[in-house]
């Protein structure tokens, strides 16, 4: 009988192993970074060359390695960071687990070289691929210097599923923003493509920040700070008339080190209670320190998630921590903070079934997947009737038209009817054949009610717009769209981040009709597509790249935006619409794809036939 279980060559072992720590360039930057700071560096350099793709380079000038510990280090599970299960549960180092460096060597070409203090020779150690090429002496800067050249040189697959330049400098920069913030008495600085792109002196928090984000970051930071016996959190958030509407400037860091957690996040959402819409989200930086004994960092190969021996206890202190803030500047009533119930120290370690709905509520809004899948609809109205008579059971004959449309508007009264004056709109859509029989109404200023020998149709015009628009403008980023002259050029200020991702959208963007430049740390608006207002470009663009920092695949960005694009321009609930537009409003959706159902996944129209309306009146 032939044995088919053997031991993997340490070789592959390494290659499989590097796939958890070392998803991309970044991964490698986080951990040589973390490396320099538990080798006391008290300046840190970084060089990015292609994305880091090409190469990844850290320059240190901490306490260096010996020629021995230079060439363990790449030595898988080789650390000096723990020795006992006593250590590892109250490690304050960045690193402790001895895989990265040689999960790293095993993908890429290394070359490492280091130099102790005190000592007149350094060691030079180059790596390719897992295999050691060679050591030799050289005389160095104290510290140590570490050189990652083509990443996944030796695994093309991995490498195939690398994004592009900026994609990949974008997770770069977050990891090394996160990095610098947790350590602003260090001194940090970045190039890319041997062009400096941060220089950041040892400071602060608050400057380092404000070094990082921009000047304007300035007029919005509260500072925050608590201490009980066990914890002490220190740190900023931001007003909040400056929110945004996604979480890409949230940081938690627990004995300085980022981590991510919904749960401390919704504590922060909960002490801004009443000062946001529950789509914005406020900027912080809240550095949390605790002794090491009550937490454990050591449940994921990215050491982002940690566990706390009592979390409701953190949540408490934060929430009541950022109330106080905001009090005492004003922006929450006093008593506010006061009002939740005392802190414990004997709080319940986890959370009881049913208890912070709020937060539960939020996890599900999270989880929620898109309907993707949708059926695809009828192109031509024929086809379309065949679909209802399908969902009705019964057959009908005839088209779906509507009434003259140079008929009066009927609206049904409503308060919002009352508040909203009726405006004509521009919508240029193809003409629908008129018949007697066919009628419209608009209810409530939400719902299209069309009347037939099908019964009624009920359209969604807010839904319905919106899908006709994202299926236009998915067409018109490929065909590239005409663009309006500004007479005035509009200024968006751009962080770092942004600079790089509008660099990567700019023709995507400018496909949808908006003409724009580049320039240091500004966009300069020139042109904008026909169909928006002159005062809506600058907010617009915004959006557009708000929608591209979300980072999908191409084809879905494109989709991202063109479906911001189309949420943006549609037709809002509310607003009073004319026989004319209702009837080419309807008539495009029919020959519009995936008119089903609405950019969220949900139902645009319904169809109640005579019977369905004879039982609800019966059970009514």
């Amino acid at each position: 009988m032939n044995n088919k279980i053997q031991v993997l060559p340490e070789n592959i072992a390494n290659q499989i192993a590097a796939g958890e720590v070392i998803q991309r360039p970044a991964s490698v930057v986080k951990e040589l970074l973390e490396n320099a700071l538990d080798a006391e560096a008290s300046e840190i350099k970084l060089f990015i060359q292609d994305g880091g793709k090409t190469n990844i380079q850290v320059i240190d000038n901490g306490m260096g390695m010996s020629d021995v510990d230079a060439k363990m280090c790449f030595e898988k599970h080789a650390t000096s960071k723990i020795k006992t299960t006593k250590d590892l549960l109250q490690t304050y180092t960045m690193g402790f687990r001895g895989e990265a460096l040689s999960s790293i060597a095993s993908i890429a070409q290394v070359t490492l070289s280091t130099q102790m203090v005190k000592k007149e020779i350094g060691t030079k150690i180059r790596i390719e691929g897992g295999k050691f090429l060679n050591q030799e002496p050289i005389n160095a800067s104290v510290g140590t210097s570490i050189s990652v050249k083509n990443l996944f040189f030796n695994v093309p697959t991995r490498r195939n599923f690398l994004k592009s330049n900026a994609i990949e400098m974008k997770y770069i920069i977050e990891i090394f923003q996160r990095i610098a913030m947790s350590k602003p008495d260090i001194q940090f600085t970045l190039y890319q493509n041997d062009k400096e792109v941060y220089q950041l002196p040892a400071t602060k928090l608050s400057h380092r920040i404000v070094h990082i984000f921009g000047k304007e970051y300035q007029k919005q930071l509260i500072p925050c700070q608590e201490e009980t016996e066990n914890i002490r959190i220190k740190g900023y958030v931001g007003k909040p008339q400056y929110a945004k509407k996604n979480r890409a400037e949230q940081f938690f860091f627990v004995n300085r080190r980022f981590i991510k957690s919904h749960y401390l996040n919704h504590a922060v959402k909960n002490a801004f209670e009443g000062l946001l819409s529950l789509e914005l989200f406020p900027f912080y930086v809240l550095c949390i320190e605790i002794d090491a004994k009550h937490i454990d960092f050591n449940i994921h190969p990215n050491k982002i998630e940690i566990k706390f021996e009592n979390e409701k206890m953190v949540y408490s202190i934060i929430k009541a921590c950022i109330q106080k803030a905001l009090a005492i500047h004003n922006i929450l009533p006093a008593i506010a903070f006061e009002q939740d119930a005392p802190i414990s120290h004997n709080m319940l370690f986890t959370r009881e079934k049913g208890e912070d709905k709020h937060y539960v509520q939020e996890k599900k809004q999270q989880n929620y997947v898109q309907f993707k899948n949708s059926i695809a609809p009828a192109n031509h109205v024929e086809e379309w009737h065949k679909w209802v008579d399908k969902l009705n059971q019964k057959e009908v004959d005839g088209h779906f038209v509507q009434e003259d449309s140079q008929e009066k508007m009927v609206t049904y009264s409503s308060k919002a009817n009352s508040t909203v004056q009726a405006q004509q709109e521009n919508i240029h859509m193809p003409p629908l054949e008129v018949d007697s029989d066919y009628t419209f109404i608009q209810f409530n200023t939400k719902y299209i009610i069309a009347t037939s020998s099908l019964g009624l149709v009920i359209v969604d015009q807010q839904a319905a717009h919106e899908r006709i628009l994202y299926e236009k403008y998915l067409k018109q980023i490929k065909l590239k769209n005409t663009v309006q002259k500004l007479l005035l050029e509009q200024e968006i200020h751009l962080s770092i981040i942004e600079k790089i991702i509008l660099t990567e959208a700019k023709e995507d963007i400018e496909a949808l009709g908006f003409c724009f430049t580049i320039a240091k740390n500004v966009c300069i608006i020139t042109g904008y597509p026909t169909e928006i207002a002159v005062q809506e470009v600058k907010n617009l663009m915004e959006k557009m790249l708000m929608a591209y920092k979300e980072d999908y695949p191409k084809i879905k960005r494109r989709a991202y935006l063109a479906k911001i694009y189309a949420k943006y321009t549609s037709i809002k609930h509310g607003k009073r619409l004319t026989i004319a537009i209702m009837q080419n409003l309807i008539s495009t959706l029919w020959e519009t794809p995936n008119n089903q159902y609405s950019l969220e996944g949900k139902k645009i129209f319904c169809t109640l036939s005579d019977k369905s309306i004879g039982k609800l009146i019966q059970e009514g």
